[in-house]
């Protein structure tokens, strides 16, 4: 017998059991009680945002940076808010760049060329974008960018190069709750300082990276097991490192 005509005769010997039994107690009193319930996953949103409460943007940094000279430095203080409905546990940061967006100052499309000394140009002076990168510092700080803006909380700090295959520590560790909880909804805050190596040297003049991208990884706290009764909505809303 195939498999599709045993389980058409299965269904229809349940079928005709179950006639039968209803047959038989017709009659009887019955009652039907039924009970609903929703499942509905949270959401983990993190949102950039100005210090005065307003949408970061695209870019974080709002100046150009261009024309920097070896020694310069620009810092950016913004926030990280929770704008979902389960707290964060971690947040971290990673920025990267393509070598496609960059350009040395040898090379001849790009325009800082004309601007250049001939003697610091030619193969000597060639350099890649690891290179260029390897020059730039980059110094993360956690906490309250108001009420530290000595950068007392600092979670990482190296250069760029390094920044494009890892992921600093987590930014919220130099919090008071170690966390990012969405109730009460908290904001932390975020500064990134750059910092233009002070003895990087003359082939370094020109040099250009068009993009460098931005990246904040927010990640949930590990699940647990729930007793019914329990408010889990509230619990997983204002879950927190510190209790």
């Amino acid at each position: 017998m195939s498999l599709k005509k045993a389980l058409g005769m299965g269904v229809a010997s349940a079928a005709l059991g179950i006639s039968l039994i209803g047959g038989g107690t017709f009659a009887a009193f019955s009652d039907t009680e039924t009970a609903e319930n929703s499942y509905a996953a949270g959401t983990l949103n993190l949102e950039l945002k100005k210090l005065n409460g307003s949408a970061l943007g695209s870019g974080v940094f709002e100046s150009k940076l261009a024309n920097l000279k070896p020694g310069d430095s620009v810092t950016k203080k913004f926030l990280l808010t929770n704008a979902g409905t389960l707290s964060i546990k971690d947040v971290f940061f990673q920025a990267t760049y393509e070598n496609g967006d960059y350009k040395d100052g040898n090379d001849s499309s790009n325009p800082l060329r004309a601007k250049i000394d001939s003697k610091y140009l030619g193969s000597a002076f060639t350099n890649s974008a690891d290179d260029f990168a390897d020059q730039i510092k980059v110094e993360v700080y956690g906490g309250d960018p108001v009420a530290n803006p000595t950068h007392s909380n600092r979670v990482w700090e190296g250069t760029l190069k390094e920044l494009k295959t890892k992921w600093t520590p987590d930014i919220t560790s130099e919090t008071s709750n170690h966390s990012l909880p969405a109730l009460p909804v908290d904001t932390d805050g975020v500064t990134i300082k750059f910092t233009f190596n002070k003895e990087a040297g003359n082939k370094f003049q020109g040099d250009t990276l068009s993009k460098i991208k931005f990246q904040f990884n927010a990640v949930q706290f590990s699940g647990k097991e729930f007793n019914d009764g329990t408010n889990i909505e509230n619990e997983n809303a204002s879950q927190t490192e510190s209790h």
